[in-house]
């Protein structure tokens, strides 16, 4: 069987074709969190072990907006409503029209530290980024 010059420019053109789809899945964007949009939040919610703290609109509020945009190296998926077994930091925000955000949750393990927000996904945090989110809560 002799393949003509038409039918290895359709090969050619198939072949690239694939590997362009490869190299998008393989190396597509980053997964990061579904944060509201800073003009809707009115406030932040903060609560561990039962405790709470309110974050007003203003500037310490943008900065946990900013620290929470800049989360983006998912590690695994959320299959829960929260954290199943660990100690955790829930951050909530409240939104204008009396709508309410989804939950994020904060907590360390024996294997790191993760940002999680349930059915979207568990994100790896370092130690810094972990202490940093933990200010927002300090005096609870």
């Amino acid at each position: 069987m002799q393949i003509n010059v038409s039918m290895k420019k359709t090969i050619a053109i198939i072949l690239l074709a694939l590997q362009l789809m490869l190299c998008a899945a393989c190396g597509g964007s980053k997964v990061k969190l579904n944060l509201p949009a800073e003009s809707d939040v009115l406030c932040a919610t903060i609560t561990h072990g039962g405790k709470s703290e309110t974050i007003e609109a203003g500037e310490k509020l943008n900065e946990l907006l900013y620290a929470l945009a800049n989360v983006d190296t998912k590690s695994k998926e959320s299959y829960h409503d929260a954290p199943q077994g660990k100690d955790h930091i829930k951050i909530g925000f409240e939104l204008t029209g009396g709508r309410s955000s989804d939950f994020f949750y904060l907590y360390k393990d024996e294997d790191g530290f993760f940002i999680e927000q349930p059915y979207h996904g568990i994100f790896s945090i370092d130690e810094a980024k972990y202490s940093a989110l933990l200010s927002f809560a300090s005096d609870i």
